[in-house]
């Protein structure tokens, strides 16, 4: 986030900004990031689409479409599609049309005692 972003999110002049940057770190209210400084609850977009990708692979899912990635990061889906389109393989997921839920649950009557 720019200067100029950061000053309209939080309503405190540029000038003020830069003097008090550190005690607004020190305070928890913004952070330095490697594109400068960003609200504290700033998350980069391939981090929280990377949070949404395991937890649908954890919910069993093999193919998921753009708005399951969008629904869990709570963005839309034209702002997380290159993240998602570029992290899903690494998650074992494919973007697809539809989704698709692996069924994983076991049946007790098939599992012997050996």
């Amino acid at each position: 986030m720019t200067l100029q972003e950061l000053e309209h999110a939080t309503g405190v002049t540029r000038e003020t900004l830069k003097k008090r940057a550190e005690l607004l770190n020190e305070a928890g209210m913004i952070k330095l990031t490697q594109k400068g400084w960003a609200l504290s609850d700033y998350e980069p977009i391939n981090a929280k689409v990377k949070k949404a990708l395991k937890r649908l692979r954890l919910d069993g899912y093999a193919n998921i479409t753009l708005q399951d990635v969008s629904r869990k990061t709570r963005l839309p889906p034209k702002v997380i599609e290159v993240a998602a389109y570029l992290l899903a393989p690494k998650h074992g997921l494919t973007i697809a049309e539809t989704s698709l839920k692996l069924d994983l649950s076991v049946d007790e009557t098939s599992l012997k005692r050996v």
